[in-house]
């Protein structure tokens, strides 16, 4: 009987079919973060899957990996018997590192996904951890290692433009390795990459920290990319320090004014009690957590009277204004021309939910509507919230239900012109309101 040898080759062809599988269906974006601006350190980055629900943070220094399968580089790191491949994707070189149970001679090949090989090393090896260097030009490629009774196989991402050769160097065994032990290979892994489960068209807010300084990039990543922060001071009277957000050539605050002077110092009066009826004064400057409580500034800020918006002392921080009705405007038509209208229209205002953050809105099924699906909201970054509004009565009402925000544009004698968001709406809603009553105030940036 004729006896069949399978081919190397064969099996070679098995190992990039595999691979070639994974790549079609698991997802492996490395997600890398750059600052700009006034900052040039990012102390951390706070990633909302806002789709999913999820959130971590990626310590200083750390890139981001996106994958569908949950805790899969944790799973591969602990096995004793399998490869590790750092970094990966790969920039200008990296480290393949393996164990050896047997002492004997082992062959290391990478092929292209088309079968053929691209670099290729014969080394006699120690039992112990075995560690080579590798580069590899832009692409995907397989490592395939065979020694003394065992065999690996592994996957590697080139993404280095210089790297036009590849090579393949031996750097050693056990103690003499780069890496000195599994333990090193295991921790410094772990402290370089922080893995987050993904799926295709989740929304990410990425949120850079550095110092001060906050601001938010929204993204649907759809490969490995950089992320860059744009660092801006946004600071108050109070020293209150604000996030921020880039929306088409503006940038925004991201939180409602919390600030109780003014730019000068000079601090904006209150009443007592916080219900008191203001309606019969004459230009009244006043400030209000909602409904006289504290513990509400933190996630609402403070609503104004339209008269303290107004005053010459000024309530935005230094390089920062309250926005004109045109400046709204232009944050309208953005949202509106650039796929954030829910049903991707490009003329109707239905931008409600891009604007509306996925917390604290009350639930409503109206299809497009702020309160439903929240999952959906806050594809801008603006992440408004509903904190409600006082009448010039001294009535409190809406939390949950409503949000509203002034403008610096008079509508008609003692009314200017105001921004509203409501939970069963979809659209952003306008109004002329008595400038006695007290809504909240986003900034722009001059």
């Amino acid at each position: 009987m004729k006896k069949t040898v399978a081919s190397p080759f064969l099996f070679v062809v098995v190992i990039l079919m595999f691979f070639v599988s994974l790549t079609s269906y698991a997802l492996d974006y490395n997600i890398t973060f750059a600052a700009t601006g006034e900052r040039s350190i990012i102390d951390s980055v706070i990633v909302q899957n806002l789709t999913q629900g999820t959130t971590l943070t990626v310590p200083a220094g750390n890139n981001l990996n996106l994958n569908d399968i949950p805790n899969s580089i944790a799973k591969q790191i602990v096995s004793k018997h399998a490869v590790c491949v750092y970094p990966n994707p790969e920039r200008d070189k990296t480290i393949v590192k393996f164990y050896v149970e047997k002492t004997g001679s082992t062959q290391i090949n990478v092929f292209g996904l088309d079968g053929k090989k691209i670099v290729g090393i014969f080394k006699y090896l120690f039992a112990g951890d075995n560690s080579f260097q590798l580069s590899v030009p832009k692409g995907a490629y397989v490592i395939r290692i065979v020694g003394n009774g065992y065999s690996h196989a592994a996957k590697v991402i080139g993404q280095a433009a210089k790297v036009n050769k590849p090579e393949i160097d031996f750097l050693g065994n056990g103690a003499s390795a780069t890496l000195i032990n599994r333990e090193n290979v295991q921790l410094r892994s772990v402290i370089s990459t922080t893995t987050m489960f993904y799926t295709e068209g989740d929304h990410l807010q990425f949120k850079g920290v550095s110092g001060n300084c906050k601001t938010i990039v929204m993204d649907i990543p759809t490969q490995s990319k950089e992320v860059s922060f744009n660092f801006v001071d946004c600071t108050d009277s109070d020293n209150n320090h604000y996030t921020v957000v880039q929306i088409g050539t503006q940038v925004w605050m991201v939180e409602n004014l919390k600030t109780t002077k003014y730019r000068n110092g000079k601090i904006i009066g209150t009443t007592l009690p916080a219900t008191k009826d203001i309606s019969g004064e004459i230009e009244p400057k006043y400030q209000w957590p909602y409904n006289g409580d504290e513990s509400n500034v933190s996630k609402y800020g403070r609503l104004y009277t339209c008269y303290a918006v107004y005053d010459s002392r000024r309530l935005a921080p230094i390089d920062w204004h309250i926005p004109t009705d045109d400046e709204w405007i232009t944050l309208e038509t953005y949202l509106k021309e650039n796929g954030y209208n829910f049903w991707g229209r490009i003329s109707d205002n239905v931008i409600a939910k891009s604007l509306a953050a996925t917390t604290d809105w009350n639930l409503y099924s109206g299809k497009g509507a702020i309160g439903d699906d929240l999952s959906k909201n806050n594809t801008s970054g603006f992440s408004a919230l509903p904190g409600g509004f006082r009448i010039n009565n001294g009535t409190f009402d809406g939390v949950g239900e409503n949000g509203y925000w002034w403008t610096s544009t008079v509508w008609n004698n003692n009314y200017t012109w105001f921004r509203r968001l409501y939970y069963h709406q979809y659209q952003l809603s306008s109004n002329g309101s008595s400038n006695s009553d007290g809504y909240y105030v986003r900034c722009v940036r001059d």
